[in-house]
């Protein structure tokens, strides 16, 4: 079995990340992109340095393939080179489980690990959308989550799936959810829902302006009607004196 070293670069920084991996290349260094993204990366000083300096600035490649046996002794080669961020090697490079490939939102992942660590879903709600059929999420995954294949309308077109209309037309797969729920099929039908909205949003917003109104009123005539009363008081002790 074959291994692959690869460097991780930031720009303008001099020191740079070694690894090696016995699993796939391309999915590896997706999930190291993807982990980068989301501040996850295990390597704290790279993490840092990528974050200050934009993951735009982040590079990506593959310096050497060698044979398992050879690997440690590859990549320490590699990081006598370089100034490096890792400063260890793992003794035992750890090994793809056969059969695992994780996609989800269009990247590749080596483990359900590691697409939760990237997405931010737990391991269970993965595996309950991947088992359901689901390459992505959309813009939200209501939780908890019941993978339910239900059949939605659009513009006249029935859809499989939440997920297969959302990927058709476009619309966020909770948007589209919360659409079917309420019976909205329609472009014109989901403007008309909205301005009837906006119309009982506008109509609330008044009624809690003239609310503020009135106390603002009240609290005024009592601060009128207690200044009258200590002028009348004043009144009664200069006639008094």
């Amino acid at each position: 079995m074959s291994g692959t070293i690869y460097r991780i670069c930031i720009s303008d920084v001099e020191k740079s990340y070694i690894g090696s991996t016995t699993q796939n290349i391309k999915i590896v260094l997706s999930a190291a992109k993807s982990n980068l993204k989301a501040g996850k990366h295990p390597c704290k000083p790279l993490q840092a340095a990528a974050t200050e300096r934009n993951i735009r600035n982040v590079s990506f490649s593959v310096l050497e393939e060698v044979d398992e046996a050879e690997l440690v002794t590859a990549q320490l080669k590699w990081m006598k080179k370089y100034k490096c961020f890792n400063k260890k090697v793992a003794t035992k490079p750890r090994k793809a489980r056969s059969g695992v490939h994780i996609r989800w939102n269009k990247i590749d992942y080596p483990s359900y690990n590691a697409a939760s660590r990237a997405t931010g879903l737990s391991i269970k709600q993965l595996r309950l959308l991947i088992e359901a059929g689901y390459e992505n999420d959309g813009e939200y995954i209501p939780y908890p989550f019941t993978p339910d294949k239900i059949a939605v309308e659009w513009e006249g077109v029935m859809y499989e799936s939440i997920t297969a209309g959302s990927t058709a037309t476009g619309l966020p797969y909770a948007s589209l959810r919360k659409y079917h729920s309420l019976g909205i099929t329609t472009r014109a039908a989901l403007e008309a829902y909205r301005e009837r909205h906006r119309k009982a949003d506008r109509k609330q917003t008044v009624q809690s302006q003239l609310r503020y109104i009135q106390r603002t009123i009240e609290k005024k005539q009592c601060e009128i009607d207690a200044l009258k009363a200590k002028a009348e008081e004043l009144k009664n002790e200069i006639n008094a004196s």
